[in-house]
């Protein structure tokens, strides 16, 4: 079947026409930056406001066995590793994983890393990693490191997101043996060691999971 087209339009020959173009110029990048066309606009961008911290006194005490090794890397002399438990002023039971850093170079400070997971990260992945640095010429009487700066990481958790921590770690020297030492190689001594954590700390008070169950 034929379409049906109007009369006046049946008579017309649908051939291609070709138009003058306007002449017009092209604006340069140059053009464009300076009339701002090019620029990223502010429209939508996330605002740089931060909630405030709910910063209060920060006090932990750990206990657990350590164990010196070798170095991992040509840039450390040594590493300590210590594994214990405890409790604190921001949560009741909690353990703790400590590790530090000798340099090979003395000039350096040691520097090191506390993770401390409560006992119920679990469920609301509270967990606090703190960023040690030793202070300069800080040593017991046996020339062993014994108080570290900390601040807060990044990779901190749960109840401790988008927070803030400071202070001084303190460590207390013992006798005792790490567990499996026999089995371990290249270990340079063990014993025991007592962590002590005292600053402040300061969190948003906005992801502590449990709080709507």
């Amino acid at each position: 079947m034929r379409p049906q087209y109007p009369a006046d339009r049946t008579k017309r020959g649908f051939l291609p026409r070709i138009e003058r173009l306007e002449v017009r110029e092209v604006p340069s990048t140059t053009a464009m930056l300076a009339t701002g066309a090019l620029l990223p606009t502010t429209k939508g961008t996330a605002s740089s406001y931060t909630m405030p911290l709910r910063t209060s006194r920060f006090q932990a005490r750990f206990q657990g066995p350590f164990v010196v090794g070798a170095p991992r890397a040509s840039v450390e002399r040594s590493q300590m590793y210590m594994f214990g438990g405890g409790n604190s002023s921001a949560f009741e039971h909690a353990d703790l994983q400590l590790g530090l850093s000798t340099p090979a170079d003395p000039s350096q400070p040691i520097v090191g890393q506390a993770v401390i997971m409560v006992k119920n990260i679990g469920n609301t992945g509270n967990e606090l990693v703190l960023d040690l640095t030793q202070v300069p010429g800080a040593v017991d009487r046996r020339g062993r490191p014994n108080k570290f700066t900390f601040t807060q990481n990044d990779g901190s958790g749960g109840s401790f997101s988008a927070g803030e921590a400071q202070g001084v770690m303190t460590l207390i020297y013992s006798a005792g043996k790490f567990p499996g030492l026999k089995d371990l190689r290249q270990a340079r001594g063990s014993g025991n060691l007592g962590v002590i954590f005292k600053g402040t700390i300061g969190t948003v008070n906005l992801y502590d999971t449990l709080r709507n169950q």
